[in-house]
C-alpha cells in the first residue's frame, strides 16, 4: 500500500516482540530490511515507528556489548522527545543499563537524571517501580556502591513477570559473589527458561555455583551450554559485564574443547575495551586491579598470576599513579 509509516510501525514493533522474546538474530533480520535507524533523523525518531526502531536497534547493541552505541541510540531517542509513556519508560532504563555497562560516568549521571522521568507508580499496567529500582540498582553498582545495589534487588527478588529485569537483577548477584542467589532469582521466571537471555543467565549462575564446589566439568558443560545460545543470538554482553570469576571460568574454558573460541575471545577483549575510567591501564594492570578488588592479599594475587609479590607490588604503584589514589581502598572504590 506504499503507507512507509505503517510498515515501519508494523516492522519496529515486530523487532521490539522479537527482542523481549530473546530473538535478537530475528529482529536483527527485521531491521536489515529497513534503512531507516542507521539514517534516523530526529523527526523520524519523534513518531512511536521511529522510536521502537531506534530502541531494537539500542537493544541490539547492548546485547552484542556495544554499549555506547546502545546508549547513542537511547540518548537520541530521548532527545527526540514526545514518546508515548511506556516506550519512554523502558528507554530510560535501557539507557542506565547501557551507561552501566559502558561504565562511563557522563553516561551514568545522565541517566539517572533521565529516570526521574520514569514514574515511580505503576502505570498502564508496566510496573514501572521496579525497572526503576533495577536502573539505579545498576548504576549504583556501576558507581561502586554494592550494598546499595544489593539493597534495590532485595526488594524485588519474588518478581517473576519480569524475566529482562530479573536477568539485570541476577547479574547483579552474580557479581556480587552470589551465583547461587542468581539462580534462584531467575528460577523464579521458570516460565521464561525459554527465553534465550535467561536461559543464559541461568547457566552462567549455574555453572558458576558448580566451580565454586569443585566440579569443573559440570561447570564448563553449563559454559558451553550458555554459549551456545549466545553466540546463535550474538549475546555478549552477558560474558564481559565485569565478573572476576565469570573471566577466568572463560578463560578455562578456552583451554578445554569448546566450539565458541573466536566468541569467547571477543567477550573477554569487549571488557577489557569498556573499562571506562581502567582503560588507562594495561591489560595486566587490569587484572591485577580486579584482584585488588577482592579480599586477596598480595602474596595470594602474586600465586593466582603466578609472578612475584615484588611484581604485583609493582603493577599496584603503577595502577595508583595512574588512577590518582593513594590506597587499594581508594582503588577499589572508583569502578565495579
Amino acid at each position: 500500500m506504499h503507507e512507509t509509516h505503517l510498515e515501519r510501525s508494523a516492522l519496529g514493533s515486530l523487532a521490539m516482540i522479537h527482542l523481549c522474546d530473546g530473538r535478537n538474530s530475528r529482529a536483527r533480520r527485521i531491521l536489515r530490511e529497513v534503512d531507516a535507524p542507521l539514517q534516523a533523523s530526529a523527526a523520524t525518531l519523534t513518531a512511536y515507528a521511529g522510536s521502537a526502531l531506534g530502541t531494537a536497534s539500542g537493544l541490539l547493541a547492548c546485547w552484542s556489548a556495544d554499549f555506547e552505541n546502545a546508549a547513542a541510540w537511547f540518548g537520541r531517542i530521548l532527545e527526540a522527545g514526545d514518546l508515548p509513556v511506556p516506550l519512554g519508560g523502558a528507554v530510560r532504563a535501557f539507557l542506565a543499563f547501557s551507561a552501566a555497562g559502558a561504565r562511563d560516568p557522563a553516561l551514568c549521571r545522565r541517566a539517572a537524571t533521565e529516570l526521574e522521568a520514569v514514574s515511580p507508580e505503576e502505570v498502564q499496567g508496566a510496573q514501572w517501580p521496579i525497572f526503576r529500582d533495577a536502573a539505579h540498582a545498576v548504576l549504583a553498582e556501576a558507581a561502586g556502591h554494592r550494598p546499595r545495589a544489593l539493597a534495590l534487588v532485595a526488594r524485588h527478588s519474588e518478581s517473576a513477570d519480569l524475566p529482562m529485569i530479573g536477568v539485570v537483577l541476577a547479574g547483579i548477584l552474580r557479581r556480587a559473589g552470589d551465583p547461587s542467589g542468581a539462580f534462584r532469582l531467575l528460577s523464579r521466571h521458570r516460565a521464561f527458561m525459554g527465553v534465550s537471555y535467561v536461559a543464559i543467565s541461568a547457566r552462567i549462575s549455574a555453572a558458576l555455583v558448580h566451580r565454586m564446589h569443585g566440579e569443573p566439568e559440570v561447570a564448563h558443560e553449563y559454559c558451553e551450554y550458555a554459549l551456545d545460545i549466545a553466540e546463535r543470538e550474538d549475546m555478549r554482553a552477558p560474558f564481559c559485564d565485569g565478573d572476576l570469576k565469570l573471566r577466568l571460568l572463560l578463560t578455562e574454558h578456552l583451554t578445554r574443547r569448546t566450539s565458541h573460541e573466536a566468541f569467547i575471545a571477543g567477550a573477554l577483549t569487549a571488557e577489557q575495551s569498556s573499562q571506562g575510567l581502567l582503560a588507562a591501564l594495561s591489560g595486566r594492570e587490569v587484572e591485577v586491579y580486579r584482584l585488588l578488588q577482592t579480599s586477596m592479599t598480595i602474596q595470594e594475587i602474586a600465586e593466582a598470576l603466578t609472578v612475584s609479590v615484588n611484581t604485583v607490588k609493582t603493577h599496584q604503584r603503577a595502577i595508583h599513579r595512574k588512577l590518582g589514589v593513594r590506597t587499594r581502598r581508594e582503588a577499589q572504590q572508583l569502578a565495579p
